[in-house]
């Protein structure tokens, strides 16, 4: 699975998910999607994650948004484990 600008499957396998709780999840998804677009979900370590939240932080995010992001990547990371489209570490 290579990260889209899309929602994720699993995003719609959930029971229900406020219309607002999905803008804002595509809205980080995107702030992470210059980094990783070229790359498969597989492939994405630890450290180049880490590098592109500090990344955000030289770009004068504010703390807020770049927690927001950082959860919703650790959400996408979790599910994808869940789903065996990432294996652990």
């Amino acid at each position: 699975m290579i990260l889209q600008k899309s929602r994720f499957p699993f995003i719609a396998k959930q029971e229900y998910i406020k219309p607002g709780t999905i803008r804002v999840q595509e809205h980080e998804t995107g702030n992470l999607f210059p980094y990783f677009s070229k790359l498969k979900l597989k492939n994405i370590t630890r450290k180049m994650y880490q590098d592109a939240l500090n990344e955000l932080k030289y770009q004068d995010y504010s703390n807020s948004t770049r927690e927001g992001i950082n959860i919703t990547g650790r959400m996408i990371f979790r599910n994808a484990l869940k789903l065996e489209l990432k294996k652990g570490s």
